[in-house]
């Protein structure tokens, strides 16, 4: 798949939007309960993280149907 210049600026767009909607919001803001482990306690992810990536594989496969996201 390729990508041309509308659609990598679409692209930056929804990063932009997942950051401030998700990420930016709860920057240096996050309690014990929004924080957890995945594989260890190296490997940490947010409620922040798992929302702005909820919100932006739903927007690529919406756009990408046929794509694996």
């Amino acid at each position: 798949m390729t990508f041309d210049d509308r659609a990598i600026d679409w692209l930056a767009e929804l990063l932009a939007e997942a950051a401030r909607a998700e990420i930016m919001p709860r920057f240096r803001k996050l309690g014990e309960g929004d924080v957890r482990q995945k594989t260890s306690a190296a490997d940490l992810v947010t409620e922040a993280d798992v929302n702005a990536e909820r919100l932006i594989t739903g927007r690529l496969r919406e756009r990408y149907p046929d794509a694996m996201v």
